[in-house]
């Protein structure tokens, strides 16, 4: 999800303005990728939703900088969702700007 989003995002400015985010995490639980760890409901909603807000931000020049910083985010919304494969798992991210 991380590169469709920079692709999509890249050449546009960073965001400054106050946002709301939105955040769906697919998770398969029996994924390979956790290695029989954090079963049966998959990683924790509020590690995802931290990671998921830097990686948002230019954060330590790794982040997409989709946002200028994560002083922007006044409202999150995160729910999971199980799947029952790798590829049906990612994530869904909304900003809608706040008035």
């Amino acid at each position: 999800m991380g590169l469709a989003v920079g692709s999509l995002w890249h050449a546009r400015p960073a965001v400054v303005v106050p946002v709301s985010v939105a955040l769906t995490f697919r998770i398969w639980p029996d994924s390979p990728h956790y290695a029989g760890q954090n079963r049966p409901h998959g990683t924790d909603l509020d590690n995802l939703v931290k990671l998921t807000i830097d990686g948002l931000t230019p954060y330590r020049g790794r982040g997409l900088g989709v946002i200028k910083d994560d002083h922007c985010v006044f409202q999150i919304t995160a729910r999971k969702e199980h799947v029952r494969s790798d590829a049906d798992a990612g994530a869904w991210i909304e900003l809608i700007q706040m008035h």
